[in-house]
């Protein structure tokens, strides 16, 4: 497979979107992005797929055009997001991410961010947690193995944390920038408390943990590059800040 627009060879990604075409670049996808996005969006459109990170470890549950949250209304204005996470236990390695665009009220951005809100911390937690809407009920609800007992459950102890926009100074990615978004952890805990409070010490605990921590971090990276290099022009050409 040779990149789409200047026709090189090695080193080329796959569009995550669709896996047919691949690029050198970011710049040779960008510059591709008019013509091949009809054939990319029918093949993923806005509905869920399943594709695999940069570090194939396992599945990543993905969508390419943002599910609008049912808090927006008409004529206001609004701002794109990332929800990305994974749910179940971080130490299995069936344990499955995801990650997905979300459209919000671009006033929910104000509220979340914890240096300019007045809104007291519960309030932004609760706020996270119906971001968690846009998950496919499938995922969420599937029943698994306990983290402390092993009995099956479909109770999740959730764990979430805001990212405010910013610019990646990492060595290696150039100033990119990168998305608002929740991160979110989701173990399966049953009602015991010492099984309970395991879940949470987990959920806290996997973004400092590898593999788990690094294919977060990876899953969340590329997101901000699909979206910034393919998705956001765009969508400001179709939203013009508004739903």
């Amino acid at each position: 497979m040779d990149c789409k627009v200047c026709h090189k060879s090695g080193n080329l990604k796959k569009c995550s979107g669709c896996s047919s075409v691949a690029y050198c670049s970011r710049d040779c996808q960008k510059a591709d992005w008019k013509t091949h996005k009809t054939l990319c969006q029918s093949q993923a459109s806005s509905s869920y797929a399943t594709g695999t990170s940069r570090t194939p470890t396992r599945p990543v549950f993905y969508n390419n055009i943002p599910i609008k949250h049912p808090s927006c209304t008409a004529g206001a204005p609004t701002a794109n997001m990332v929800v990305l996470g994974v749910i179940g236990d971080p130490r299995s390695p069936t344990a499955e991410l995801f990650r997905l665009f979300l459209r919000i009220p671009k006033s929910d951005l104000q509220i979340l961010d914890p240096h300019h809100s007045t809104a007291p911390p519960p309030v932004r937690q609760q706020l996270l947690q119906s971001y968690l809407s846009a998950v496919p009920r499938s995922l969420m609800e599937k029943a698994r193995p306990c983290c402390g007992c092993g009995n099956q459950t479909t109770e999740i102890r959730h764990y979430s944390m805001y990212i405010k926009e910013n610019v990646n100074v990492a060595p290696g990615h150039d100033g990119q920038k990168m998305m608002t978004g929740l991160w979110n952890v989701g173990v399966p805990a049953c009602g015991n408390q010492s099984c309970l409070k395991l879940g949470y010490d987990l959920a806290v605990s996997a973004k400092q943990t590898d593999p788990i921590g690094h294919e977060l971090w990876d899953c969340y990276d590329e997101g901000c590059q699909i979206y910034y290099t393919t998705i956001a022009d765009e969508e400001e050409r179709r939203t013009s800040g508004r739903v």
